[in-house]
């Protein structure tokens, strides 16, 4: 067999799909329709309906818009898993633009070789990354950077507790 991983899918997985020739908005926009009230994001006691990321991913492809971005262009992501993260990776393919994650890891260099090889010209980051961003900057084709704090959708006593703990940390 060339497909050995197969012997090990449970009972009734098929081991083949098909895959729907429609852009991969399509297929969101029937999620969301289909499973409007049900959980999509859950991150610290904080929890999104398909409804409430399609309406968040709305508004931030419609920023998205508003700063220029046009399809095809390039929209960084330089964030962990997050919110934030789902939110603009939907908001940019529903402006029409190609996202490309940057590994939060990297060090200043990496993140501007990540941004001149793909072309990025906007990028969401995590306020505690903005300082690596901030020293290559003007190596790099951005022209927008957008900042956005990890404790934004945690809930009440998470964010309060992280907020105690990394003041300092992020602004």
């Amino acid at each position: 067999m060339d497909r050995p991983w197969l012997n090990h899918y449970d009972p009734g997985v098929p081991h083949e799909i098909e895959i729907p020739d429609v852009p991969f908005t399509t297929i969101f926009d029937r999620t969301v329709s289909r499973f409007s009230n049900v959980t999509a994001v859950y991150f610290y006691g904080h929890r999104w309906t398909y409804r409430q990321l399609d309406r968040i991913a709305n508004r931030f492809a419609n920023a998205l818009i508003g700063l220029g971005v046009r399809p095809g262009d390039r929209v960084a992501l330089l964030l962990p898993n997050c919110p934030q993260f789902v939110a603009a990776y939907f908001g940019a393919w529903k402006a029409g633009a190609v996202v490309t994650p940057v590994n939060p890891l990297y060090a200043p260099g990496e993140i501007a070789h990540h941004l001149n090889d793909s072309g990025a010209e906007t990028l969401v980051v995590l306020s505690r990354f903005y300082p690596r961003v901030q020293a290559v900057r003007q190596e790099t084709p951005l022209r927008h950077v957008v900042v956005t704090a990890i404790r934004e959708y945690m809930g009440a006593p998470t964010r309060w507790l992280y907020a105690l703990f990394n003041v300092k940390r992020e602004t």
